[in-house]
Formats: structure tokens, C-alpha cells, sequence
């Protein structure tokens, strides 16, 4: 309860300037109630402590606006963008189809330089700097994007992937690795059955796999082949399987002529082919 936290963060911000001078203390809300937010900002105005720097807003925070709202002018507000998650997170893949949701997962290598610039060039105005909230390498494209829109909005999106390919692949790699990386993210447009660019990005990035052989202890690099290679795989799983169940449906169609039993036998022994052959 924040009750307990507060005068515990002013100990540990006591503590801590004694080696320290300049040292300040963030908090963050994240998972607090209502009424252990109330205590929060009663403390403040109670208090007014000048240990505290400011508030983090992230992942399970109040709403970013209602923060900076309530919070008193003197205290600044940081951002803590979730970079890191597909779903069930602060900032959802769009339109993500519900087979890449299951299969792909929470983690998974998820370049999204259009969308998250779009957060970033959003939420910045009204914020006092950020920490990127990270579970690991799978977001590597995400942090240089969010660090390089942070020291310079203005900077172009693309440009930034150029320069992100040129550093880590090779400057003869700079504008393809670009186009590679922004392609991933159109792979994640709409329903996956009519996104055709999923196949003409797997046919991009498996020719360059073919081309730079030197690339293929980079992990940067494979993190990339490998999300081409496994949103191809989920495209015509995806399709072979809605197949499989309008033709099941055809079958069940006809069960008043060839009977239940047998409609649901033979509906199944479709459906079932999806776990056996592929």
C-alpha cells in the first residue's frame, strides 16, 4: 500500500543522498487501486517532499493524462512505453490477426517502426523523457527507434532503419535492410489470408539469407529471416486450414442425406488433417 511505500521511498531517498548528493526518487503506479492512488497524491499535497523527482507512467498506470492532471507541477512525469509485448500489453499490435496472436505470442521479434514512432511522436510532448520497458533482444529495432525519435522527432522513420541496417548489417545492406525491416510490419496488416506482401516479403528476406551467408551468426539478422520465414509459415498454415474446414462444412451440408454419423466421421477426419499433415 502506498502507505507503506512512501515513507519507505523517503528512507531509501535519505539513504541514498548520503552517497549521493543529487540523487532523486521516481515512483510508479503501476497496479495501484483507486484508493491507493488517492492516498498517493494526498501524501503529495500533504507533504510536498522534495525527495521525490517525479511519476513513471507504464504498462498497468492511470491513464498518461489523468497523471500529469493530477499530478502537482512540481513533479515530473515519465514515460515507460512497453516496446516489448504483442498483447495483453499497454500498446497492442493493430490489427493483429487472431493466428498470429496464438502462435507468434507475447515475445516475439516485433519491428513495428511506423507504429511506435506514431506512440512515441504522440505521448512525448506531455512527458519528461522515457525508459523503454524491455523484456529482452526481440524489441532491438523498437529501442533504437524510440531513442533515436527521443533525441530528434523530426527524424524520418525510414531513415532510421537505413542507418540501423547500415550500422549492424553493412553498408551495402543499409536501404535493403530498411525495406526488409518496414515489410515485416505491413506482414502484420489485416487478416493474414488476404495479406499477400507476406509472401513477397518471405521471397525478399529468403534471398538475401541466400546472398549474405557471412550475416548468418548475427542475431539481429536472424531474428529478422526468422519472423519471415515463420509469418509465411502461419499465412498457408492458416489458409490450408480454413480449407480444410469449408470442405468439413460441406460434408455436415449433406448430413440429413448420408446421415450424422457419417457426416461428423468424415467432417472430422478433414478438420483432424490440420495436426497431421501439413
Amino acid at each position: 500500500h502506498a502507505g507503506y511505500v512512501m515513507p519507505y521511498l523517503k528512507e531509501v531517498a535519505a539513504e541514498l543522498r548520503k552517497y549521493q548528493p543529487d540523487a532523486v526518487v521516481w515512483i510508479s503506479l503501476q497496479g495501484f487501486s483507486e484508493e491507493k492512488i488517492d492516498y498517493f497524491y494526498e501524501y503529495l499535497e500533504k507533504n510536498n517532499p522534495d525527495w521525490l523527482a517525479g511519476v513513471v507512467s507504464g504498462p498497468g498506470s492511470p491513464d498518461l493524462a489523468a497523471t500529469r492532471f493530477r499530478l502537482p507541477e512540481k513533479y515530473k512525469h515519465r514515460h515507460y512505453p512497453d516496446i516489448t509485448h504483442t498483447v495483453r500489453c499497454q500498446y497492442p499490435a493493430e490489427n493483429w490477426d487472431q493466428a498470429y496472436a496464438l502462435t507468434e505470442g507475447r515475445e516475439v521479434c516485433n519491428p513495428q517502426p511506423f507504429y511506435y514512432s506514431k506512440i512515441q511522436n504522440r505521448f512525448a510532448p506531455f512527458t519528461d523523457g522515457f525508459i523503454s520497458y524491455s523484456d529482452g533482444v526481440h524489441d532491438d529495432v523498437n529501442k533504437v527507434l524510440w531513442s533515436q525519435l527521443a533525441w530528434d522527432p523530426e527524424k524520418d522513420v525510414r531513415q532510421i532503419m537505413v542507418e540501423y541496417s547500415r550500422f549492424f548489417f553493412g553498408s551495402s545492406l543499409a536501404d535493403t535492410g530498411a525495406d526488409g525491416i518496414l515489410a515485416l510490419e505491413r506482414n502484420w496488416a489485416g487478416p493474414l489470408e488476404e495479406n499477400g506482401g507476406v509472401e513477397t516479403t518471405f521471397a525478399f528476406w529468403h534471398n538475401l539469407e541466400s546472398k549474405y551467408l557471412e550475416l548468418k551468426g548475427n542475431w539481429r539478422w536472424q531474428q529478422l529471416v526468422m519472423r519471415s520465414y515463420y509469418d509465411t509459415y502461419t499465412r498457408r498454415r492458416k489458409i490450408y486450414e480454413q480449407n480444410l474446414e469449408k470442405e468439413a462444412n460441406k460434408i455436415l451440408d449433406v448430413a440429413g442425406v448420408i446421415g450424422s454419423d457419417k457426416a461428423m466421421d468424415g467432417a472430422l477426419a478433414l478438420v483432424n488433417r490440420a495436426d497431421k499433415e501439413l
